[in-house]
């Protein structure tokens, strides 16, 4: 029974280094491994594979560098020794591959350009070129398929193309680009000293849960939304500074040195609904570990979340069931969302995921921003009959500044131009029937 069980989890692990279901429905897939037998030996000094051309290195070159390989659209090369490479050079297109076999070695001393291809480790891979001004752009598909199969250790590393993290990989700083995409394996973690992100959702996660670690004292921007996976866990060591706090459906944890900590408040459910002319945000713990106190977050752009409620004081130790909630007496129009940060006794912050509501005003709602401007006002109507809404613009006397315009719909977004008028005030006439709101429009100069 013993053996019969071993072998399972062996077959169970040797299964999901190689299949990548989980990852998005179009993410490239891992190369299968094989033995280095087939091709070419890589020649001292190292060469330039073409396409429809197989090498492979078996040896150990420690000490003793080969200057560099170049693998353009179409050639493979498979390690399965230990090589280093002064320089290593993948071309553009999908055909160039690369495999690192398990128990095998490649270590980068220097330059890396990573333009296309597919780059799959199953031992181990190491960038080491650690100088203030090193870069590295990851422009194909990388997989990390074992334990701390990749390590980064360029000062910086820009993922523009897709890169697949099985377990553990290491980086000063990463920067994902507009075009770059991260696939995290169960129980990944990915540690660095400092993160920018600039693409719109770049991480999912497998299946169970993966970490994001930064360093203590480091740096953590997100310009864009991290991830939509809940199973993303955000730590974020002691003085780390943050920018944009974009994470998405990501669970953020500051002051932590692990994913793995005891979280002080088992949360067992959390909701945010609309009722009557207010918000009702509920959530319940199961029980608590020295919480102090929680506070309602709340956000109009998924994003920029600051407090909305003041300081809710926790149970601090419990093992019972504690219900609480807060009510939101100023909704906006539209789409609200909420988060509850939790404090520790001790200053430990955590973030629940976030809760949206659509809020439905009684009546048409009209919201200006921004007012006084200088030409462009934003118009935002929040319509809960969704029915044909009317709009014009006046001066006060009454003189028809621009021509009536239809909105529909339950939100309806309009920039009013006005940049062409005389600095003054102006009147919105919005609704529809007898049923209308005039808003003060000031504009003012440059």
């Amino acid at each position: 029974m013993k053996k019969s069980i071993l072998l399972f989890f062996f077959l169970l692990e040797s299964f999901a280094l190689r299949v990548w279901g989980q990852c998005p429905a179009n993410f490239p897939t891992a190369l299968p491994t094989g033995s280095c037998t087939a091709g070419t030996r890589l020649p001292e000094g190292g060469t330039t594979i073409n396409n429809n051309e197989t090498y492979y290195f078996s040896a150990a070159n420690i000490g003793s560098p080969y200057n560099g390989v170049t693998i353009a659209d179409g050639g493979t090369l498979r390690i399965c020794g230990t090589l280093e490479l002064n320089t290593l050079t993948m071309n553009a297109g999908s055909g160039a591959k690369l495999i690192i076999e398990a128990g095998a070695k490649l270590t980068v001393l220097s330059t890396a350009n990573l333009n296309g291809g597919n780059l799959t480790v199953y031992g181990k891979l190491v960038f080491r070129d650690s100088s203030a001004a090193s870069s590295l752009i990851i422009n194909n598909d990388l997989y990390a398929a074992t334990d701390s199969a990749v390590v980064f250790q360029n000062a910086t590393t820009q993922v523009n193309g897709n890169l697949f993290i099985r377990r553990n990989t290491t980086a000063k700083t990463l920067q994902i680009n507009s075009q770059g995409r991260m696939c995290l394996g169960p129980l990944a973690t990915l540690t660095a000293n400092s993160l920018i992100n600039d693409a719109n959702n770049p991480i999912t996660v497998v299946s169970g849960n993966a970490c994001l670690r930064i360093n203590n004292g480091g740096t953590m921007t997100t310009n864009s939304s991290l991830t939509t996976s809940a199973a993303l866990k955000v730590c974020l060591g002691s003085s780390v500074t943050e920018a944009g706090q974009q994470y998405g459906a990501a669970m953020v944890l500051r002051g932590c040195v692990s994913c793995q900590v005891a979280l002080p408040v088992e949360l067992t459910a959390a909701s945010a609904r609309q009722q009557g002319q207010t918000v009702a945000v509920n959530w319940v713990t199961a029980s608590e570990r020295k919480s102090a106190y929680f506070v309602v977050e709340k956000a109009t752009n998924e994003f920029q979340f600051t407090g909305a409620s003041e300081r809710i004081t926790a149970r601090g130790n419990s093992q019972d069931r504690t219900p609480y909630n807060w009510t939101d007496s100023r909704a906006v129009p539209g789409w609200n969302y909420y988060r509850l940060r939790q404090v520790d006794l001790d200053g430990t912050t955590v973030y629940s995921r976030p809760m949206s509501v659509a809020f439905r005003p009684e009546r048409t709602t009209v919201i200006v921003t921004p007012n006084p401007a200088d030409g462009n006002f934003r118009v935002r109507i929040m319509n809960p009959d969704e029915r044909e809404v009317r709009v014009r613009v006046t001066t006060l006397a009454g003189r028809a500044v621009l021509s009536e315009s239809v909105f529909q719909g339950l939100f309806s977004e309009r920039i009013i131009d006005l940049g062409n008028q005389p600095n003054g005030l102006y009147l919105l006439h919005v609704g529809s029937q007898d049923d209308w709101q005039r808003i003060k429009l000031i504009k003012v100069g440059h």
